[in-house]
């Protein structure tokens, strides 16, 4: 009788040497469309980041201004400070749902005019309550923003330089401590007037941006690389191709699981070899569909 050990191939099946070059250079060489790229879509992106946790934090800054007012107690005003992430985190969800159903350009834009109206309107709380209120409805109103763009550069970058991507848009969160530090004390310091108390100028010259960045978000934010004008035709196939490329990479990975699992429990019977082998065979095949898609993509991209 035939035994597992017996029926093991004898070397591996795939040694991991078939993956497209084109694509495993991306990651030490973007090409300069993907420079391009990111000159256009990163700034925006960052701007809104960079606004949007200045936003999150000035409450912080404003502390013993809004506690004086609002006769907050500590107690009171980590309370308020803590349901931002309460409304953060029960509407992350919904708010991707959204950018799904009427696209990155226009959630985006929306969840930005929300999140500086209610950061403004923050000036205007009189009671411990719409302390709680506002705190509440502004984690809400950021909650979509940060896992909706990394949602969308998965839309424009391959995985390859994502990680490059992502680290120069997490960087907007140092640069805003950097500059919202001195900007808050400056006008918890020396604003003031009209009516309003510094801390509540604080508010509102923090939001007030938001307007302006959503009108940038509407007029120059593209949904996907289809839509972005300032791509030629051949550009916006060359990066469809890659991130097609990049499914099929995914898709044969995942052959190759199914294949290694079936090595690793052995062979009762050759139809399990055959098993393992056919799998491995979808594996390769999408490898040189992958490979394809990437350089005809670059030829018209050239």
């Amino acid at each position: 009788a035939r035994t597992k050990s017996q029926s093991r191939p004898s070397g591996p099946l795939w040694d991991g040497n078939d993956v497209p070059g084109g694509l495993s250079l991306l990651a030490v060489n973007p090409s300069p469309l993907y420079r391009r790229v990111g000159l256009h879509v990163l700034p925006i992106l960052f701007c809104c980041y960079l606004v949007n946790y200045i936003d999150r934090v000035n409450v912080s800054f404003a502390k013993l201004h809004l506690s004086t007012a609002l006769h907050l107690g500590d107690a009171a005003y980590g309370l308020g400070a803590g349901l931002f992430f309460v409304g953060y985190f029960f509407f992350q969800i919904p708010s991707n749902l959204l950018l799904h159903h009427i696209g990155a350009r226009r959630a985006i834009t929306l969840i930005v005019i929300l999140w500086g109206i209610i950061s403004a309107a923050g000036a205007f709380i009189r009671t411990e309550n719409e302390f709680y209120l506002q705190r509440l409805l502004l984690g809400a109103s950021e909650a979509g923003f940060f896992p909706g763009v990394i949602l969308y550069l998965t839309t424009w970058f391959p995985s390859t330089i994502r990680a490059r991507i992502f680290a120069i848009f997490l960087t907007a969160i140092p640069v805003a401590g950097l500059i919202g530090g001195p900007i808050s004390g400056y006008i918890l310091e020396n604003v003031d007037g009209a009516g309003l108390q510094a801390w509540q100028w604080l508010f509102i010259l923090e939001g007030l941006p938001c307007a302006l960045l959503a009108l940038w978000v509407f007029r120059s934010l593209p949904d996907r690389p289809t839509d972005a004008p300032w791509l030629s035709s051949q550009e916006q196939r060359e990066l469809e191709a890659d991130l097609a490329a990049e499914i099929d990479l995914e898709a044969a990975e995942e052959a190759r699981n199914e294949a290694e699992r079936a090595i690793a429990a052995g062979f009762d019977e050759p139809a399990d070899l055959a098993q393992a082998r056919a799998a491995m065979d979808r594996a390769l095949l999408r490898i040189r569909v992958a490979e394809r898609r990437h350089r005809e993509g670059a030829r018209r991209g050239g």
